[in-house]
């Protein structure tokens, strides 16, 4: 494997918006590595979530893995389920936390976008965050799953990420997609 990421593109908030895109995805490789610092406009806490080809159907199988510590004690929680989304951060702080300047910082493997028929397996990602909204930290993994009727022989050109929550993404939420070379 090479090793140097080629950027791609990067996508900003507008604060207008609960989705962010990346589109046009080469279809030249099957490695990819999502990175970003995300917020959202709303008071609570909310979610990262992201989309293959902006298919909302329930195809996506994740599992993740979260641990916290608030006031010096530790809890931990994980859960295997189906969504309409693969969830990438269980919770993005909201404007209420730290006086607006919360932050969630993300690293997200993703792989095994071509055609089915040329690459056996899901398209899956794995990613690993830490936030600031009770010092949470987290690993999360799915697939968009052809066990769940994800459409095979149809490559992965288009990455959505969203925001379960309500809120949109303000300016200070910046992501950058990169192409691992082939080696």
């Amino acid at each position: 494997m090479g090793s140097t990421l080629e950027l791609l593109g990067s996508v900003q908030g507008t604060g207008s918006s609960a989705t962010l895109q990346f589109t046009g995805i080469p279809t030249d490789t099957q490695s990819f590595v999502l990175r970003g610092l995300v917020s959202e406009s709303s008071s609570g806490a909310g979610i990262l979530a992201l989309r293959f080809n902006s298919d909302s159907g329930s195809r996506y199988a994740g599992r993740q893995y979260f641990y916290a510590s608030s006031g010096g004690s530790m809890s931990s929680g994980a859960y295997n389920t189906v969504y309409t989304y693969l969830r990438l951060i269980d919770e993005i702080p909201g404007t209420s936390e730290n006086v607006g300047y919360g932050r969630a910082q993300f690293e997200s493997e993703i792989y095994s976008l071509p055609k089915q028929a040329e690459s056996p397996g899901s398209p899956a990602a794995f990613t690993r965050w830490g936030t600031e909204y009770g010092d949470r930290l987290g690993w999360t993994a799915g697939a968009y799953a052809y066990t769940e009727a994800a459409p095979t022989a149809t490559d992965v050109t288009t990455m959505e990420i969203t925001l379960g929550s309500g809120g949109n993404f303000p300016t200070t939420t910046y992501m950058s997609l990169y192409k691992r070379p082939a080696s």
